[in-house]
């Protein structure tokens, strides 16, 4: 994400990733969300990590996903603020 997410200055953002356990590949996870936000526009400012959440199926089966939330605030002019 950078300055022209179309996001007025100083507006927040809340970001997440989520992967099914048993079927994403642990090497496709993104282990730090925060990186992909770049320093310079976005100014970090919590980051929620191994967010675990299931749905049962009908079959009395269940899927297993995990999350990852992060909220930044964005900069005026595109810088961090």
């Amino acid at each position: 994400m950078n300055g022209s997410s179309g996001l007025r200055d100083s507006s927040f953002s809340l970001v997440r990733t989520t992967y099914q356990e048993d079927f994403t590949p642990r090497e496709r996870w993104i282990d730090n969300l925060s990186q992909v936000l770049d320093p310079a526009v976005w100014d970090i400012g919590g980051r929620e990590t191994d967010i675990k959440y299931e749905f049962l199926t009908y079959d009395r089966g269940g899927l297993r996903y995990s999350s990852q939330v992060v909220g930044a605030r964005k900069g005026a002019d595109g810088s961090a603020p």
